[in-house]
């Protein structure tokens, strides 16, 4: 977003544009829908079921040069996206 007096509540067309071109040609050639799945998991005290909000989780993949990171909730929830192993062909 961007700031010209006042505040914008979306995305001017030139902005948009390049967000698709950046999917498009990088971030779709990362990710291959095929191979992730939905990780969904929580942060507590060890030995309670106390969750730990604002906890950074960095997860990497293996070898690959894949990573996801997420933070945990107020009640200590997290959810991400977990590859395969196998990466997808660049």
């Amino acid at each position: 977003m961007s700031y010209t007096g006042s505040c914008r509540r979306e995305f001017t067309p030139v902005k948009y544009e390049r967000m698709v071109y950046y999917n498009a040609t990088v971030r779709s050639r990362q990710y291959d829908a095929t191979l992730c799945v939905n990780l969904k998991d929580e942060v507590c005290y060890e030995g309670t079921q106390t969750g730990i909000g604002d906890v950074l989780i960095m997860l990497s993949h293996g070898d690959t040069h894949r990573r996801c990171n997420t933070i945990t909730n107020t009640g200590g929830q997290f959810q991400g996206i977990a590859y395969s192993p196998i990466p997808a062909p660049m």
